[in-house]
């Protein structure tokens, strides 16, 4: 009977120890602090916008703003300044 209430104390005590740990680990983790939003090689996630003709998204910084609309690379000159433009 000792024999089974020593096994007890002692599985008890390596769940409070346990428990003790996982804790301390979770206190951890919610410390370090986190990057906001960033892509998988560390650089920042850049706005995507529309091309005004086509539609396709493409990152701000490879769009072109003419007459305060956008427009992707390819339809600037075929039909970002002339007619046959598509308006939404």
């Amino acid at each position: 009977m000792a024999r089974w209430l020593v096994v007890l104390v002692l599985m008890g005590g390596v769940v409070w120890w346990v428990r003790r740990w996982w804790r301390q680990r979770e206190r951890r983790w919610a410390e370090i602090p986190r990057p906001q939003r960033e892509g998988e090689m560390g650089e920042k996630r850049e706005q995507l916008v529309a091309c005004n003709y086509c539609g396709v998204l493409l990152p701000a910084s490879e769009a072109v703003r003419n007459r305060g609309k956008t427009w992707c690379r390819e339809h600037v000159a075929s039909g970002g300044e002339g007619s046959g433009q598509r308006e939404e």
